[in-house]
């Protein structure tokens, strides 16, 4: 509470207060120092030498401390600092999560060699200790043969989709990135593998076309919408065909209609163009004097 209401000389009292009364809660005591010294002033530095020096004093200590230094060294921008903490974390450095944030950060560095490294480092050591996590073991080889990809090192990544493909033989998607790899440097074997690619009349029987028509996403959310208030019941296409059914109310005609007179074959044309229309004599362009005052009268 000291800390977070931004009161760090009170929070330095209360730590020491706790390391005195609770020998066991240590790490949680060095935590909050550390975050009471970030907080005054922003001080990194003395937060990160704290957390060194308890680090170098219990090695073994819980991960929270570790982590905690990893994340000080990151808002300073020591990001080779913050790996080689990562990595040196033991069994934990080859969790998912830290294997993750190790690829980011040196491909932040565009450090490849070390990228490679904590790849081959995670698969090994899964496949050493736990055998059975098949599925991360390939999904850390796929992401390994991507890195190879996204940087055209396709001779690279060939053996490891090779061994990926070993392992499932009917992923199509497999099968095409190894040919796109080896399209790259081997064009006999990107021939020889272009016969285990299924055609496309092979792919196009298991889909079911009318449900891709019918698919809501091909043609939006609104469609959707629409369609779903479209499709009425039973009931309602009985009611709608007993509308249909009704007789159409016939027009009113004109008062001075007469039924013995032929209608004007003209009268679909416009007023200007039928042969009764009289054109109406426009004097805008007259001389003044022309056809004004008394008949007979001459002009000065």
């Amino acid at each position: 509470l000291l800390y977070h209401t931004g009161q760090p000389e009170q929070c330095l009292k209360a730590v020491g207060s706790l390391e005195h009364h609770f020998q066991k809660a240590t790490d949680k005591a060095v935590l909050l120092r550390a975050a009471a010294l970030y907080c005054k002033d922003k001080q990194l530095e003395p937060a990160v030498q704290l957390l060194q020096d308890y680090l170098a004093k219990h090695p073994n200590t819980s991960l929270s401390v570790p982590l905690t230094l990893a994340q000080l060294l990151l808002v300073q921008g020591y990001i080779s600092k913050c790996c080689q903490l990562l990595r040196s974390l033991g069994d934990v450095s080859y969790k998912p999560g830290v294997v993750s944030a190790l690829v980011t950060l040196y491909q932040s560095l565009d450090d490849k060699s070390s990228t490679l490294a904590v790849f081959s480092e995670a698969v090994n050591w899964y496949k050493k200790h736990k055998p059975e996590c098949s599925d991360l073991i390939m999904a850390m080889r796929q992401s390994q043969a991507q890195f190879h990809f996204v940087n055209q090192e396709m001779r690279e990544a060939a053996p490891i989709l090779e061994e990926l493909r070993r392992s499932n033989p009917q992923d199509t998607r497999l099968t095409a990135q190894l040919l796109a790899a080896y399209s790259a440097f081997d064009a006999q074997k990107a021939k020889e593998l272009s016969h285990d690619v299924p055609t496309l009349e092979e792919q196009m029987t298991e889909i079911d076309v009318d449900a891709l028509e019918t698919a809501a996403w091909t043609m939006g959310a609104r469609y959707a919408k629409k369609a779903a208030k479209a499709d009425p019941s039973p009931a309602a296409r009985a009611q709608d065909v007993i509308k249909k059914k009704k007789k159409k109310k016939k027009g009113k005609l004109p008062k001075d209609y007469n039924p013995n007179v032929d209608p004007d074959p003209e009268r679909w044309l416009p007023r200007w163009e039928r042969s009764t229309y009289k054109k109406r004599k426009d004097r805008r362009g007259a001389p003044a004097g022309v056809g004004k005052g008394t008949q007979g009268a001459v002009g000065a």
